[in-house]
């Protein structure tokens, strides 16, 4: 029901200020790309905390 109200919303947007509807996307986008990269930070730090807690247990 709420991703309907959204799509109904989002098709309002886009037909009244294009321009708008347009920074949004690329605000979308950003936001998504530092996620992304964030996320692979994360995974990065977790891996070598992994190899990290490895080496010390077989110390």
């Amino acid at each position: 029901m709420e991703s309907a109200r959204l799509k109904v919303e989002s098709d309002r947007v886009l037909r009244e200020s294009p321009e708008l509807a347009s920074r949004t996307l690329s605000f979308v986008d950003s936001t998504m790309a530092s996620v992304e990269a964030q996320s692979r930070s994360l995974l990065e730090i977790r891996t070598y905390r992994t190899s990290l807690g490895e080496w010390i247990s077989r110390s």
